[in-house]
């Protein structure tokens, strides 16, 4: 009987840890809604007001400030959906998730939405442009501070199934 009691508490034991490090890990990838953050790049201070349901509103002094702002904003909350978009997009999941995806690779580069968004680019307005620019230096100082599970959830579950993914910038 003391035997019985010593292998329920180790249990007890062995499945609260594994709930306190599931929730570590989960708590990790949650971006930070509170406080203050240092970001190298932002000309001025930026401030970020999260409402009611937790919606960013940025204000900001310069428009290269509120489009850095707002790429590092959305990296953070939603970096996940925007890779994994992006892979959709030019035809490249198979890099996320492995030859299986490859025929879904070769449909989607026949739609040709890879070619024209260089097409698009390249005829955009250079304001534009560079507007798009900034917020594409706000999301990559976002990924410039993070990496797996800490980026998002999604890619610590990732690296379980393909290690050997890097995030582009």
């Amino acid at each position: 009987m003391r035997w019985l009691k010593r292998i329920f508490v180790a249990l007890v034991v062995l499945v609260l840890a594994a709930a306190a490090f599931l929730f570590w890990t989960v708590r990790r990838s949650f971006p930070q809604t509170t406080g203050e953050v240092t970001v190298s790049g932002l000309e001025r201070p930026v401030t970020v007001h999260r409402d009611e349901w937790g919606i960013p509103h940025i204000m900001a002094e310069t428009s290269h400030d509120l489009f850095f702002a707002q790429g590092y904003v959305h990296a953070q909350e939603r970096f996940w959906q925007m890779d994994f978009w992006r892979h959709i997009g030019s035809g490249r999941l198979a890099e996320l998730f492995g030859e299986s995806q490859v025929g879904t690779d070769r449909f989607l580069r026949s739609l040709g939405f890879a070619e024209l968004a260089r097409q698009e680019l390249a005829l955009m307005d250079p304001e534009m442009r560079e507007v798009l620019e900034w917020y594409a230096d706000g999301v990559n100082a976002y990924l410039d501070e993070r990496q797996g599970v800490t980026l998002s959830l999604e890619y610590g579950v990732l690296g379980l199934q393909n290690r050997s993914y890097e995030v582009e910038s």
